[in-house]
This record gives C-alpha cells, sequence and structure tokens, in this order.
C-alpha cells in the first residue's frame, strides 16, 4: 500500500488546489480529506515520525496539519506526546490547531497522572478553545489542581451556556475525579 508520504502528500495537494476556490469547496475537501484518516491510522507506528513532524510544520496546510494531529490522537502512540504537547504549548500556532492537539493528547494510551500534569495548566491559561479541549479531557483523568480548576470553572459564571457550560461540567467531573486531598473542598466550593 501507499506509504504516509504518499499518503501525506497527496493531502497537502487537495489542500493547496482547493486554496483558490470557493470556501462552500471546503466541505468537499474536508469529505476528501477524511477518506486519509483511516488510511493513516492503518498504518499506526509507521506513520508516527511522518505525523509528529508534520504538525510543527508552520508553512504547511493548517487543514492537513489538524488531521496529522487527529491521526496521532487515534493511533494513540505515546510517540506523538512530544509534538502533540509542543503544538498544544505554542502560542504562536493556530487555536484551533493547539485544541486538535489537547485532544489528540487526551486520546494517547498514557495513565491519567502522565496526562495530568500536561493537560492541568493548559485548561488553566490560553486561549478558550485550548482551555474547554483541556477541561473535556481533564474530565476523564482527573485533575492534580483541583482549587486551581474550581476557581477557572467559576469564571464561566453561575449559568453558562453553550461550549462554556459543557467546559464548567468537564471541570467539574475533573475536580470530582482528582486524586488530590483539596478535590472534595474545590467541589464544595
Amino acid at each position: 500500500g501507499p506509504s504516509p508520504q504518499q499518503l501525506v502528500g497527496e493531502m497537502e495537494q487537495l489542500a493547496i488546489a482547493q486554496g483558490a476556490e470557493h470556501p462552500l469547496a471546503a466541505r468537499e475537501l474536508d469529505a476528501r480529506l477524511a477518506g486519509y484518516g483511516p488510511r493513516l491510522r492503518a498504518l499506526g507506528v509507521r506513520a508516527l515520525p511522518l505525523l509528529s513532524w508534520y504538525v510543527r510544520q508552520d508553512e504547511r496546510p493548517l487543514k492537513v496539519r489538524l488531521y496529522a494531529a487527529a491521526v496521532l490522537g487515534l493511533i494513540g502512540d505515546p510517540g506523538g506526546l512530544k509534538a502533540l504537547r509542543l503544538t498544544a504549548e505554542d502560542a504562536g500556532a493556530d487555536t484551533g490547531l493547539r485544541a486538535a492537539a489537547v485532544q489528540a493528547l487526551g486520546s494517547l494510551r498514557l495513565a491519567p497522572h502522565e496526562l495530568r500534569p500536561l493537560l492541568d495548566p493548559l485548561a488553566l491559561s490560553g486561549p478558550p478553545p485550548v482551555r474547554r479541549e483541556a477541561l473535556i479531557q481533564l474530565a476523564g483523568t482527573g485533575t492534580d489542581a483541583p482549587r486551581r480548576l474550581g476557581a477557572a470553572a467559576k469564571a464561566y459564571g453561575a449559568e453558562p451556556r453553550g461550549a462554556d457550560a459543557a467546559a464548567g461540567e468537564a471541570a467539574a467531573d475533573a475536580i470530582g475525579r482528582s486524586p488530590s486531598s483539596e478535590a472534595e473542598g474545590a467541589i464544595v466550593d
């Protein structure tokens, strides 16, 4: 079958060709690019070095970098950790790409105690989409910073709506799953 390089090369050509087209053509592009996800995932760790490198390349098409981050999460191998962490923490990176990297981090086969120190700082700072995604991932692992996460959750207000409501709920779940002795007090607050 095709190599990871061939598949990513094809994706890149599609993205570049679409660049000048009408925005409605973006839906068709997304559908075409999505077909590459399962093919790359099937290559597993063989695709890891290329995808890990690709996600960090600012000059490459953003759409393809988003897919690279997502596929690293689908593969789930901890070998993608460094590239995803660097992308998630990169203040100069596209916010959507950072959020996709955070989501993928949460999908890596890592123990909760390995994920919490990566996710906690992202849940407490950075642009809202990155904070929300980190909170959603922490809902599954718990937090090592229940008091600070509680304060962050309160910042969404008494009756948050939409994405903010989901983030507040995720923060409460993360505090509830926290191994910290401060968790109970933070939930009561």
